[in-house]
């Protein structure tokens, strides 16, 4: 508006400007004029009669002949060049102070669009990073809602403040889903335990009434085996229902990793000599991991436990570790069935039961809990197989730093 407003005052000055020159050209050729011998009035006539086209044309000619047309450089014609000069540069100022300031409001209005639009995303990022996805997302929801005049940056927040409250509201019914599946597994669990020990008990008094009956110790045997194998199962099923629900901190600690598997897998020192097979531990001595103690010996006890479930007597189980500028490895690896190629995708879905395996020691749990234990200190579990080769399971620990 200013612009038009300044526009409109320009004109009014050139065309007050223009007509004062006019009347200063006239006055100076009625001048010429009267000095020819004209009287003052017929060469005042000459200027305010209306003229024909005759006329024109016969003036039009007599300054052609004189080198006067409408091709002629306007520096030959003084009024012309000052004209010009002098509302040319006028315009060429006014011009560029509008610009200018055109310039600085697009420059204030992009700065404040970038503004809006990373203060956002910062809190975007928070809800996504952070537990503080209701304060996030009410940050959102404030920009849009003070971005209303602003088309489609107003739509676009308003869609990330829908996407949070859809967000939100998926994860805590995950997290409530996630606590009563944890609340159920562990009461029932719980209740379990009750009759598991009674059975236990009932076993111990059939076996001291009766030492000497050969089937009656058979019997107990059996039913103090497969009692164990209940009490195994409930306690894997309590742990993967605490790490399912996030209730897991883990006591993260630099761990010198050949003491830590000489002690993990010391329990399995028994088994091994009762089943003729072998253990071997490979680790550098000064090799270090950052974790929790107790879970990563959980890990590393299932895989070597399933190592030994699939391998014959005299077989051979090897636990290496391994390390880059990026990562630690654990491997464990045994000669034994190895794992049949339909089965690999699915080694790792709890309670999973393979048709080609002829082994039926495990319950289908193990490696389940060990990969959540891997993945709950960043890391990730590979298995590579070929059937009747042995397995290889690899567990893979990113070595984090702040950079």
């Amino acid at each position: 508006l200013a612009a038009l407003f300044t526009g409109q005052v320009l004109v009014w000055l050139a065309v007050d400007d223009y007509k004062n020159a006019l009347i200063a050209h006239d006055a100076a050729l009625a001048g010429a004029l009267v000095e020819q011998g004209l009287d003052p009035v017929s060469a005042a006539s000459v200027f305010t009669v209306p003229k024909t086209d005759a006329q024109r044309a016969a003036g039009r000619l007599a300054l052609e002949q004189a080198g006067v047309t409408e091709d002629l450089d306007y520096r030959f014609v003084p009024e012309a060049e000052l004209f010009l000069r002098r509302y040319g540069s006028a315009a060429l100022i006014v011009g560029m102070i509008f610009s200018t300031v055109a310039l600085a409001g697009l420059a204030l209005f992009f700065v404040h669009q970038d503004r809006q639009i990373e203060t956002g995303r910062q809190a975007v990022e928070r809800f996504m990073q952070s537990g503080e996805r209701a304060g996030a997302q009410r940050e959102v929801f404030a920009l849009s809602a003070s971005s209303l005049d602003e088309g489609s940056l107003a739509q676009l927040f308003g869609a990330i403040n829908s996407m949070a409250a859809s967000l939100t509201a998926h994860l805590q019914k995950e997290q409530q889903d996630r606590e009563f599946l944890k609340e159920t597994i562990s009461d029932i669990s719980h209740q379990l335990k009750t009759p598991l020990t009674a059975l236990q008990m009932y076993n111990e008094i059939i076996r001291d009434e009766n030492p000497e009956n050969p089937m009656v110790v058979d019997f107990i045997h059996k039913s103090e085996h497969e009692l164990l194998r209940m009490e195994y199962l409930i306690q894997n099923l309590l742990k993967l229902a605490r790490l399912d629900a996030g209730a897991i901190v883990l006591n993260n600690r630099p761990l010198a990793l050949p003491a830590f598997l000489e002690d993990t897998l010391g329990c399995f020192a028994t088994r091994a000599a009762v089943e003729g097979k072998q253990v071997q531990i490979t680790c550098p001595a000064e090799l270090m991991l950052v974790g929790d103690e107790h879970w990563l010996a959980e890990a590393v006890s299932n895989l070597v436990k399933n190592a030994f479930d699939h391998t014959g007597e005299g077989g051979l189980v090897q636990v290496i570790c391994e390390e880059t500028p990026l990562m630690v490895t654990i491997t464990v690896q045994d000669n034994g069935t190895g794992i049949h190629p339909e089965d690999l995708p699915y080694v790792f879905k709890r309670f999973y039961r393979s048709r080609f395996s002829q082994d039926h020691q495990g319950i289908g749990i193990g490696l389940t809990l060990a990969l959540r234990i891997v993945e709950k200190h960043g890391g990730s579990v590979v298995v590579e197989s070929e059937l009747g080769q042995g397995a290889v399971f690899r567990m893979i620990f990113p070595k984090l730093t702040k950079l």
